[in-house]
């Protein structure tokens, strides 16, 4: 078994009139390549969800989770074309199809999408591959439109327009705020309270189709992971807030990392801020 690091860092939680400063402890151990019940390392068509299969042998039988992915493949943006109505390539949607094929060992039982076009396509891709037509497809507006990181539209809008918009996400990133966007922490933990109260049913399994814009803030907060140039979230690429036992897990890359008890806690006492 690989070491385990620890990672300790000092958060400020807003809500309501509420304040909580806590400690968060998080622990973050190495992993191997994932291997399933049968012994043999899952492969899917296409590189697609290559990534995600990292995580997987942390999901032990029993364990509630939700897996939210970046949206499948979309023609690369410019100032003519940057829209929520853009729609995923014909790539993307083989992709989605294959990875829901993979995901049927899952055994999901919840469908969620961002409004936004791309991301209902990638879902109902995945659904289909997983032959999982009985289960409704849910829009979530706080996982894309907007999304619960961005406070106004216009002004990020703007940013995304004008900017690359890996570059801009970054900066936000390292600054915890910037202008038209909501705080990274309040952000974070915000999401972190919705899925929560969608995992409060033992052995849910949740898909979550979102945006890289999304994605990349969740992931640094919980994480410390600092995105570069060369490391961002691809596409059907995502991460698992796993729950067992009182335990509150968020695997990401091959890694495992343990949120602090207090994050539960705050959760429990200031109820569920829902999409």
């Amino acid at each position: 078994m690989a070491p385990t690091k620890l990672i300790n860092c000092h958060v400020v939680i807003r809500s309501g009139h509420h304040m909580l400063k806590q400690g968060r402890q998080v622990r973050q151990r190495a992993t191997s390549e994932f291997e399933g019940q049968s012994g043999r390392a899952h492969e899917l068509n296409s590189g697609a969800g290559d990534a995600l299969s990292k995580n997987l042998k942390y999901l032990s039988p029993g364990t509630s989770y939700a897996l939210l992915i970046r949206h499948a493949e979309r023609p690369n943006f410019s100032m003519l074309n940057f829209s929520n109505d853009t729609p995923i390539t014909e790539k993307g949607l083989e992709d989605s199809v294959s990875l829901g094929n993979w995901l049927r060992g899952q055994h999901l039982t919840g469908l969620y999408s961002s409004p936004v076009r791309r991301c209902m396509q990638t879902c109902e891709g995945i659904r289909q591959g997983a032959n999982l037509e009985h289960l409704p497809i849910a829009s979530r507006p706080r996982i894309g439109e907007p999304g619960s990181f961005i406070a106004n539209p216009l002004v990020v809008f703007f940013y995304f327009l004008t900017s690359d918009m890996s570059m801009v996400i970054r900066k936000f990133i390292a600054k915890g705020r910037l202008w038209g966007f909501t705080p990274l922490r309040e952000g974070s933990v915000g999401i972190l309270n919705d899925l929560l109260a969608d995992l409060s049913v033992e052995n849910t399994r949740n898909l979550y189709v979102t945006h890289d814009a999304v994605l990349a803030p969740l992931i640094s907060y919980f994480t410390g992971q600092k995105f570069g140039d060369t490391d961002w979230i691809n596409f059907l690429d995502g991460v698992f807030i796993a729950v067992k036992d009182g335990e509150v897990r968020l695997l990401w890359n091959g890694r495992e990392y343990y949120i602090d008890r207090e994050l539960l806690a705050f959760h429990e006492q200031s109820g569920s801020g829902r999409y």
